[in-house]
């Protein structure tokens, strides 16, 4: 997603977490894909409607660049119009690049009474502009299939296997008096959250709660 889409999604988002209808969306965001179904669950347990509606603002900034015009385009359809046109004039009120002067050549007339007579200047000065070929020229892109993008294609993990691999979660929400350190209150909540996302990525997930420092946990294979 672009930097002005999310500024615009910030913005909004006050106005969106007041005004937003979230029940019509979720069926259009999962069939359109822009979430799973475990992820509009995950969404859909964050608690109250505007519950909801912050962490779908907060979780569209993750979806790439389709999310925004595929977002608009859901609240067209839902009957939430003016929400998408707010979004839209935020993208307008971003401050606009600096505007550059006129690059022409500028042409000085130093010819008169006030200057050096003992100094000997031409008539006129014109300031040269870079010749278009002489401009330092960006690199072109790897025609695809070339060894250069087959180089960048090793570089990314594609997560293809199912499971993708093992996700181990050390919830420590009570410690020990002599520790000094308080409970852990809302700790069962972020790791209740880590088991759905994990869950939704297709990892086996394993949940280990209130280990001592004594325990080495050992995930099988």
């Amino acid at each position: 997603m672009e930097e002005a889409q999310r500024r615009a999604l910030r913005r909004g988002r006050a106005r969106l977490v007041a005004a937003l209808r979230v029940a019509p969306l979720w069926e259009p965001l999962e069939r359109r894909g822009l979430f799973t179904r475990p992820m509009v669950e995950e969404m859909q347990s964050a608690g109250s409607r505007g519950d909801q509606a912050r962490q779908l603002v907060i979780d569209l900034e993750t979806r790439g660049k389709r999310a925004f015009p595929l977002f608009l385009s859901i609240l067209r359809d839902t009957g939430q119009g003016e929400l998408a046109d707010m979004l839209m004039q935020e993208c307008g009120h971003l401050p606009a690049p600096p505007q550059l002067g006129d690059l022409r050549p500028v042409e000085l007339d130093l010819r008169g009474e006030k200057h050096n007579k003992n100094v000997s200047f031409p008539g006129r000065l014109s300031v040269p502009i870079q010749a278009e070929s002489e401009r330092p020229q960006m690199p072109p892109m790897p025609a695809q299939g070339s060894a250069v993008d087959k180089r960048n294609r090793d570089l990314v993990y594609e997560l293809k296997s199912d499971p993708c691999g093992r996700c181990l979660i050390l919830n420590n929400v009570s410690f020990s008096r002599d520790s000094d350190l308080s409970t852990r209150d809302g700790s069962d909540v972020d790791c209740e959250k880590l088991e759905k996302r994990f869950k939704a990525l297709s990892f086996d997930v394993l949940t280990r709660r209130d280990l001592p420092a004594q325990v080495t946990p050992v995930v099988s294979n």
